[in-house]
């Protein structure tokens, strides 16, 4: 079991370390031929995404004034940014006609969240080795749109481009709870049984023991 753990590990350090040296290339690469590509601008134009973003919608209150220019502003950024992406648009967000019309989908994905942290437990505990690839990408993936969403529209429209890689740990959760309930029958149906041979036993028993009438 340790030889498999240490092995997962590796893997996972491995592939982080591929993603790290190919956007370090990457942006190498780029830089030779676009002197002006840099990290701050970069930056620049995340926060410039950001700001027109935040435009479109100004009453939704999700950190308009966060400064993503910098590499702290924008690690500061995520933590705000993550929660409107993946739970908005709040209850209380539900102002117009086509908000409201998100309501059933967004109770079904807010009903599906543990279902998501029960796959991706199982699945990073188990089966990193399997889900590596999609596990890089969309955690990846979903930090940048943390930093880059500025509005109720955009951060829902941004996961929606996530939800087909969300989906595939939620359903993993679904199996596990689907096993789980399974066993816990089949648990009480043997239980059960073993309970309704020891009555009929003593039954049986207490009935050799009676008296003959005679």
């Amino acid at each position: 079991m340790r030889r498999v753990h240490a092995h997962q590990l590796q893997l996972a350090k491995a592939a982080v370390s591929i993603e790290l040296l190919g956007g370090i290339a990457t942006y190498a690469e780029v830089s030779e031929r676009h002197p002006n590509y840099g990290h701050d601008y970069q930056l620049a134009r995340k926060a410039l995404c950001r700001k027109s973003a935040s435009a479109e919608n100004k009453s939704r209150g999700d950190g308009q004034d966060a400064d993503v220019s910098t590499p702290a502003g924008a690690i500061s950024a995520i933590p705000l940014g993550l929660s409107y992406l993946i739970l908005a648009p709040f209850p209380w967000q539900l102002a117009s006609l086509r908000q409201i019309i998100t309501l059933p989908e967004m109770l079904v994905w807010w009903f599906s969240l543990p279902l998501l942290v029960l796959g991706l437990w199982f699945t990073i505990k188990y089966k990193l080795r399997e889900i590596a690839p999609i596990l890089i990408f969309t955690t990846l993936l979903t930090l940048t749109y943390s930093v880059l969403q500025g509005n109720v529209g955009t951060a829902y429209r941004q996961r929606a481009q996530l939800l087909v890689f969300y989906f595939v740990f939620i359903a993993v959760g679904f199996i596990l709870m689907k096993e789980k309930r399974e066993a816990s029958a089949q648990r009480r149906m043997e239980e059960g049984g073993k309970s309704r041979g020891r009555l009929r036993w003593e039954d049986r028993a207490g009935s050799k023991d009676l008296p003959v009438a005679g």
